[in-house]
């Protein structure tokens, strides 16, 4: 076993040329909605690039726990996130401390907590000890519309969760969202990996899927297959 700094790390695995091209493809595919935003803000409006967090500054490996979701921020831009290091931090307090990040606060009118954050945080509550780490498929911010640019950023940062799974070698990988992170994994990722860690595929807990996921048994379905899996 050995122990990583994970501000270290993600410096170590980032591309900025890879990420560079890749926002340039998507650069292409701005709506006119996204031109507005970026003459508003200026040039500088993408979020650095994010890697994962977990409970501590180091992680030990193997990794127990991987949890990936699809990507951070949706299709908004923060415009206070600096570099890796506080992506990385400002995702951390977002889920474990229920603190917005990057948004200027009057957009939010005090009202920070969503479904899926607040999911999260209890999940992440309940694995306290585990050995996790929490990530997004997607590493940057990106337009949601047109498709391709969801596709490009998938394809790209695909290179990134294959690196992150073969170093960290998880025993399992917490896949959140049937439509786009399980089928981009199935398709891009499993076959390139070293070795073939334990899958669980729930739903991602969003407002939209809300009852279903609620139906489902919600965290507790997860900390039940993941416990099973600790014992079997």
């Amino acid at each position: 076993m050995s122990s990583v700094n994970i501000d270290n790390y993600s410096n170590s695995i980032y591309d900025e040329i890879k990420c560079l091209e890749c926002r340039k493809q998507r650069d292409i595919k701005f709506t006119n909605a996204r031109k507005k935003e970026r003459n508003k803000w200026g040039k500088n409006i993408e979020c650095p690039f994010f890697c994962f967090f977990g409970e501590g500054e180091h992680i030990t490996t193997p990794l127990d726990i991987f949890l990936i979701l699809m990507g951070h921020a949706g299709n908004h831009s923060w415009k206070n996130i600096i570099d890796v290091a506080d992506q990385n931090s400002a995702m951390k307090s977002y889920y474990v401390e229920l603190k917005p990040y990057g948004r200027d606060e009057k957009l939010s009118k005090g009202k920070y907590e969503t479904f899926h954050q607040k999911e999260i945080h209890l999940l992440l509550n309940e694995l306290s000890g585990r050995n996790w780490l929490l990530t997004d498929f997607i590493k940057c911010s990106t337009e949601n519309t047109p498709k391709k640019n969801i596709d490009i950023a998938l394809e790209y940062c695909s290179k990134y969760l294959i690196s992150q799974i073969n170093d960290l070698k998880p025993k399992t990988v917490v896949l959140f969202g049937v439509s786009t992170v399980q089928k981009w994994f199935d398709k891009y990722i499993k076959n390139e990996l070293e070795y073939s860690p334990q899958l669980l595929k729930p739903a991602f807990p969003s407002q939209w899927t809300a009852d279903k996921w609620v139906r489902n048994g919600g965290i507790n379905s997860v900390l039940d297959e993941l416990e099973e899996i600790k014992n079997g």
